[in-house]
C-alpha cells in the first residue's frame, strides 16, 4: 500500500467514525419522531448500544492490528507517537462528529443531516472499494 493510498484510507475511516458518533445521539430522537413512546425508544437505544458493544467485544481481536499495523509503517523513533495518534483518532472523531452534527441540524434540520450522515459511510466504502482494486 503506497502513502497516497494509506492517507485515503485514513480519511475514509475517519469519516465513517465522524458520521456514525454524530448520528448515534439522534437515534431516540428520529424514534420518538416516527411515533415511538419514550420507553421504545429507550429499548431501541438499548439494543443499539447492546450492539455496539457485541461489536466492540468482537473488535477487541482487531484492535491488535491497529498498532501492529501502525508499528510496521512508522520509524522506530516515530513509533510510539504513531500508534498514540491511532489511538487518539477514535475519540477526536467523536468530539467532531457530535460538533458537525449539531451545527448540522441548526442549519439544514435533522432530516437533510440523517441523510447526509448516513451517506458518508456509503461513499467512504465505495472508496474502499477503489483501493482495494487499485492495491
Amino acid at each position: 500500500m503506497d502513502k497516497k493510498q494509506l492517507t485515503l484510507l485514513f480519511v475514509i475511516v475517519n469519516v465513517i467514525m465522524i458520521a456514525v458518533s454524530g448520528l448515534v445521539p439522534l437515534l431516540p430522537v428520529r424514534v420518538i419522531r416516527l411515533g415511538a413512546s419514550e420507553a421504545g425508544a429507550g429499548y431501541f437505544m438499548a439494543i443499539a448500544y447492546l450492539s455496539i458493544t457485541l461489536g466492540t467485544i468482537s473488535g477487541t481481536i482487531g484492535s491488535a492490528v491497529y498498532p501492529a499495523f501502525t508499528a510496521d509503517l512508522t520509524s522506530e523513533q516515530n513509533r510510539g507517537l504513531g500508534i498514540s495518534l491511532i489511538g487518539a483518532t477514535g475519540n477526536l472523531c467523536v468530539i467532531i462528529g457530535f460538533g458537525i452534527t449539531g451545527v448540522a441540524i441548526q442549519q439544514i434540520g435533522l432530516n437533510p443531516t440523517i441523510l447526509i450522515g448516513a451517506a458518508l459511510p456509503l461513499i467512504c466504502i465505495g472508496l474502499l472499494l477503489g483501493i482495494g482494486k487499485r492495491g
